[in-house]
């Protein structure tokens, strides 16, 4: 599964970029190394928006950087799957 996928779904259709929350975990770190490479069409977003878009832009398929370039998305944070850490096999999976 490619890096966009893992962190980041973007429905193009639908106007919505999902974020990994482990991105607002680290925000200050995070927006301080990538904030600025981001696309100069979202220059109005917040840090860490752009943060985000920086780091999975790069593997983005053309009609999500075309959603990206009209600055119209929503973006929202997905709570994190603890049970993915879950040992004891009860996670409920």
């Amino acid at each position: 599964m490619p890096v966009a996928g893992q962190c980041v779904q973007i429905d193009a259709e639908g106007g919505k970029v999902g974020a990994s929350s482990i991105f607002s975990w680290r925000e200050k770190e995070f927006s301080a190394v990538y904030a600025d490479k981001a696309p100069a069409a979202i220059a109005n977003r917040t840090p860490i928006e752009r943060a985000v878009i920086a780091f999975v832009y790069p593997k983005l398929l053309n009609a999500e950087k075309d959603l990206i370039a009209k600055n119209t998305f929503q973006v929202a944070y997905k709570p994190f799957d603890w049970t993915l850490n879950d040992l004891t096999g009860r996670g409920g999976r």
